[in-house]
């Protein structure tokens, strides 16, 4: 149960942000009592810390992957897969790779730093201002609604 849980609140979470998430929501979304969450989490912020820890799990094991399969040098060879796949702009693999670190990295920079506006965290997801940093650099629009990193890339 624990296990549908902390997916029912991760989908709560990326839809509706940290203000959108409740015990009662993860209950509901993953058809248990209301009761049942306090079982695995007294309270929510043990659900958030839960929530956190299976989402660098996550990205851990992608990270992993990436590295594995782009031994030799895992960003560049990684943007020119994604060139290659016209995910993102054509250019220098080296400056395209600089070009993403810096989106990502100050996007995260920025949020860790509480420097985003809560009046703009309020009306969009983290999922959300991060798929239109990427939107900066890429070459087809992505869909937040369809967004998710191909197995292969």
């Amino acid at each position: 149960m624990k296990n549908a849980l902390i997916e029912a609140g991760a989908e709560i979470l990326s839809k509706e942000g940290v203000n959108g998430l409740s015990l009662r929501k993860v209950a509901s979304r993953a058809g248990v009592s209301h009761a049942d969450p306090y079982a695995h989490f007294p309270d929510k912020q043990t659900l958030i810390a839960a929530l956190s820890t299976e989402g660098y799990r996550m990205l851990y094991e992608r990270l992993d992957a990436a590295v594995q399969r782009y031994r030799d040098d895992p960003l560049r060879q990684l943007v020119e897969a994604c060139q290659a796949a016209g995910v993102l702009k054509p250019g220098p693999v080296d400056v395209m790779a600089v070009s993403v670190w810096s989106l990502v990295h100050g996007f995260v920079s920025l949020l860790q730093e509480g420097q985003i506006s809560h009046s703009v965290l309020d009306r969009y997801s983290l999922r959300e201002m991060l798929i239109f940093t990427l939107n900066q650099i890429s070459r087809v629009e992505i869909n937040p609604q369809e967004f998710s990193i191909p197995p292969d890339i």
